[in-house]
């Protein structure tokens, strides 16, 4: 199926549109597979929900976060974005996906700054300031759970690159990313899904 006939079949099939005048009183948390929103002038079909968990050592989720994949229907590319609600709804678009050798470092070296809570990583000349590491679940409907640890890192602009660490066969895989903040007034919901 062409780029143009998958976005339009969306559009067609597009189950609850908001009209224009309520879609203030809707936000990320009310998003579902099958929602669609715009941002940065682009609209976007939301094809999963992935949850991630913290969890204290009764296994007791303390904190959850969101994950969208998203279906831009202008250039059939696929994005990702996160929301996690804390004191207020914080969200996070995935500008990039890199490789440990992009940012010229060893996981031993990420590993040792995660033992010292403290450290930079140097990318496209930004520096990118340790803040934080914890081990999360994720849960995506169908599919057994999956534990993950995180490296997070940011720049005093509030850009963001995460280190996930996931392990695949037995075997440690690695995966980059970078996202900025995004203000919720940029995200405008069109439907809530299904």
């Amino acid at each position: 199926m062409s780029l143009l006939a998958k976005s339009f079949d969306l559009i067609r099939n597009l189950e609850n549109p908001i009209d224009k005048k309520e879609r203030y009183k809707y936000q990320m948390t009310d998003l579902k597979k099958g929602a669609m929103l715009v941002y940065n002038s682009r609209t976007f079909f939301v094809e999963d929900v992935f949850t991630y968990e913290e969890r204290n050592k009764q296994g007791k989720c303390k904190h959850a976060w969101f994950e969208l994949k998203l279906y831009c229907l202008e250039d059939g590319v696929t994005s990702y974005m996160e929301y996690e609600e804390d004191d207020e709804i914080e969200i996070y678009f995935c500008q990039n996906k890199l490789k440990l050798g992009d940012i010229g470092m060893r996981i031993e070296e990420i590993e040792a700054m995660a033992d010292e809570e403290s450290g930079e990583i140097d990318y496209e000349g930004e520096s990118y300031l340790y803040d934080d590491d914890y081990r999360a679940y994720f849960l995506k409907t169908g599919a057994p759970e999956a534990e993950c640890y995180f490296y997070d890192f940011e720049t005093k602009a509030g850009k963001s690159l995460s280190i996930e660490a996931w392990v695949n066969d037995g075997e440690w895989e690695y995966k980059l990313y970078t996202s900025i903040s995004v203000a919720t007034h940029k995200v405008e919901i069109l439907s809530v899904g299904a």
